[in-house]
């Protein structure tokens, strides 16, 4: 099985089990990832992003001296501008530089994503029972579905919830590693 490293690094995974042991190790695809899903955020955010520059400069264009208030009601806009500049060119640019401090590990147990940042460190584990469902796309080279996370509405309703797929995102040789964990589904690992 071929990794990302020329040997498997435990320290990634973080603390293992008794009798717990690393079957695989890599990293996601480095680059931007455009896909079509995800292009509605940017025409979204182009949108969003030239209103608030439209409205912040109507406001400051119409003041003549000093106005705290026009200043302020222009400043009420940032955030906006903020927001619209993420959705429509940072998003992508962010995504990759987190799946550049991505690593996967795979061991007879569980699935493990550690990240590493600007934000710190963070350690996610999944485990990989008989009755995970793992799904299989060809994102990026491949990638492995095996959890959702759901963010539940400010009201705590599951209207209004969304669900975010985990996985391995744009691995190196995809079929590999789903054959893997379809073994350690059925206990053969």
């Amino acid at each position: 099985m071929s990794t990302y490293y020329a040997t498997i690094d435990k320290a990634l995974a973080g603390p293992l089990g008794p009798d717990e042991r690393i079957l695989w190790q890599g990293k996601p695809f480095p680059g931007i990832l455009l896909r079509a899903p995800g292009l509605a955020p940017i025409w979204f955010g182009w949108v969003f992003f030239l209103f608030s520059l439209f409205w912040m400069s109507g406001v400051l264009s119409q003041m003549s001296a000093v106005d705290w208030s026009r200043i302020a009601f222009a400043a009420f806009g940032i955030p906006f501008v903020v927001i619209g500049f993420y959705l429509a060119i940072l998003q992508y640019p962010w995504n990759a530089y987190v799946r550049r401090n991505t690593v996967y590990s795979l061991t007879n147990r569980r699935a493990i994503l550690s990240r590493t940042g600007v934000l710190g460190k963070g350690l996610k584990s999944y485990p990989i029972t008989p009755n995970t469902n793992i799904e299989y796309a060809s994102l990026a080279g491949g990638s492995i579905w095996f959890a959702t996370e759901t963010a539940i509405s400010i009201e705590g309703s599951s209207e209004g919830s969304t669900s975010t797929p985990i996985g391995f995102v744009g691995i190196e040789n995809p079929q590999a590693v789903y054959r893997l964990i379809l073994e350690i589904q059925q206990g053969a690992k």
